[in-house]
């Protein structure tokens, strides 16, 4: 028996006007530039500001739900496999931050954080 995914491989265009677009890119520039600054604090903001990214871009594109949580389930049609994944676990760290006292972070995990978040974004075409 074939078993369906829930995911449909994308449109090349994203459902965002080229106003927000270029919102989104300046703000995509901000995100890399703490990401190089170094420094935990400067990570986790630049973490901090890649999961508003995307869910500021996943509320643009229309999806509902009250939470980013909510708003990546309901758009997982949106992304692919690979994209939906790293959308999830740029996420999981964003809430660490937020949710576990004394979280620290290395470097080598800002990096890996924000580049999940880029990849999530691009596989919605939005940077």
């Amino acid at each position: 028996m074939l078993i369906s995914l829930p995911f449909k491989k994308k449109s090349s265009k994203s459902r965002i006007p080229s106003v927000d677009k270029s919102q989104i890119a300046q703000k995509w520039i901000e995100i890399e530039h703490l990401t190089g600054l170094g420094g935990e604090s400067n990570g986790k903001n630049a973490i901090m500001e890649a999961d508003k990214l995307l869910d500021l871009s996943l509320k643009a594109m229309g999806v509902e739900g009250q939470t980013l949580a909510e708003r990546l389930k309901n758009g997982r049609n949106l992304f692919s496999y690979e994209g939906y994944n790293s959308a999830w676990a740029g996420h999981k760290v964003r809430n660490q931050i937020a949710h576990e006292m004394g979280f620290d972070l290395l470097h080598h995990q800002v990096v890996e954080a924000v580049n999940n978040f880029k990849l999530a974004l691009k596989d919605l075409g939005v940077i």
